[in-house]
Parts: C-alpha cells; sequence; structure tokens
C-alpha cells in the first residue's frame, strides 16, 4: 500500500515521509520496516525518525490528503456541528476515538467542539480542561500541518488561507 517517498499521518497525527523500507529479524523471523522521517514542521520534536513495521504503518496510518480532498474539508467546515459530553470519562473515550479515527473530518469535528466549548466556558470565566486543552493544541498543530504541505503554502499563512477562503464562499 505505501511505498517509499509517501507522506503519510501517523498513528500519533504526526506528517511523516517514508524514506526507506528494510528487513529484520529480531528472533520471530523475518519483518518488514519503514523508517519514517519527520516532517521539519514539528520543530519542537526530539525524535524525528520511527523504525516502525510495515503492517503497523499500513494499519495505524493513512496518506496525506490531496490539494482537492483539502480544499473539500475546509468547505465543509462551516457545516460541520460541534458535539460536547459533559461526562469526562464518556468524553474521553469519545474523543480518543475521534483523534484516533485517521478521519480528518472527524479531527475537524472535535477540534470545533473543544473550540465551541471553550467560548461557552468563556461567558462564564471558566476554561478547558488542561486535557482537553492539550488535546485541542495538538491537534490544531497537526491539522495546520497537513493543510500547509497539502496546499503547499506556509504554516503561518493556513489560518488566513482557510479564513479567506470561507469568507468568499
Amino acid at each position: 500500500m505505501f511505498k517509499i517517498g509517501d507522506l503519510i499521518v501517523y498513528s500519533d497525527g504526526k506528517i511523516y515521509e517514508i524514506v526507506e523500507a528494510t528487513e529484520k529479524d529480531y528472533g520471530r523471523g523475518p519483518q518488514q520496516y519503514f523508517i519514517l522521517k519527520q516532517n521539519s514542521l514539528y520543530k519542537d520534536e526530539k525524535n524525528t525518525s520511527l523504525f516502525a513495521p510495515v503492517i503497523k504503518v499500513e494499519n495505524e496510518s493513512r496518506s496525506l490528503m490531496t490539494k482537492k480532498e483539502c480544499l473539500k474539508l475546509i468547505d465543509s467546515l462551516p457545516s460541520i456541528e460541534p458535539v460536547w459530553i459533559n461526562d469526562s470519562k464518556q468524553r474521553k473515550l469519545v474523543f480518543s476515538e475521534f483523534a484516533n479515527s485517521k478521519r480528518p473530518d472527524l479531527i475537524c469535528k472535535l477540534i470545533k467542539s473543544f473550540h465551541s466549548r471553550n467560548e461557552d466556558l468563556r461567558d462564564t470565566n471558566k476554561s478547558l480542561t488542561v486535557t482537553d486543552k492539550k488535546l485541542m493544541e495538538k491537534l490544531i498543530t497537526d491539522m495546520l500541518i497537513e493543510f500547509s504541505i497539502s496546499l503547499n503554502i506556509q504554516f503561518d499563512e493556513v489560518r488566513s488561507f482557510i479564513d479567506k477562503k470561507l469568507k468568499i464562499s
């Protein structure tokens, strides 16, 4: 399915390029592995490469969105309805499912849900929990990086690009 040179969104939500394929035997017989190089937009990361079994990469990754897919997703942003679950355990379960879904539309739904909830809480001088804030910030960063690469624009220009595109529509 994936091959050397492909850009993928790995299970950690980050974007990697498959730079090498190799075979290793660690006592259970030979197995195929990919060496993944993290995209340079993740400036604060210490580990920029991964060594992962091909089967894991294929099961837990998706291809980077194409420009067309990205533009379609941006156009759909206004129609995405936020969802909120007050029970923190249930919310963690459902939101983790969304975050790990490999579906950009569900990830955008999650971001929109956090943002909407944060706005509601701001009216009462409260804010999201630290856990919710961290997840929201990670998802936003990962999605903006993917948009940047898919649209071939600078990371710093993505938000204004989205704003302009949605105001025109």
